[in-house]
C-alpha cells in the first residue's frame, strides 16, 4: 500500500489483512508494539490503556467520511 497513514481505514477485497495492517474487529493490541497508534486511537474503543487498547469494531458497518461535499446536502 502505498504510504498509508496511522490510524487509516481502508476497505479490502480480500479476507485477510494486508502485512502492516489489521481488521477493525474490535482486536485488542498490545500497547507496547503499537504506541503510534495508541498516541492516536488511547481507549476510545477499549481496553486497559495501560498494556493493550482496542480497534473499533466495524464489522456489520460501512464507514463515512464526516461532513458534507460540495453541492450535497447535509444528510
Amino acid at each position: 500500500m502505498a504510504d498509508p497513514f496511522v490510524a487509516e481505514i481502508r476497505i479490502f477485497p480480500f479476507n485477510f489483512a494486508p502485512k502492516g495492517w489489521a481488521f477493525c474487529d474490535g482486536q485488542l493490541l498490545p500497547l507496547s508494539q503499537n504506541t503510534a497508534l495508541f498516541s492516536l486511537l488511547g481507549t476510545t474503543y477499549g481496553g486497559d490503556g495501560k498494556s493493550n487498547f482496542a480497534l473499533p469494531d466495524m464489522q456489520g458497518n460501512a464507514p463515512m467520511h464526516p461532513g458534507q461535499g460540495p453541492g450535497l446536502s447535509l444528510h
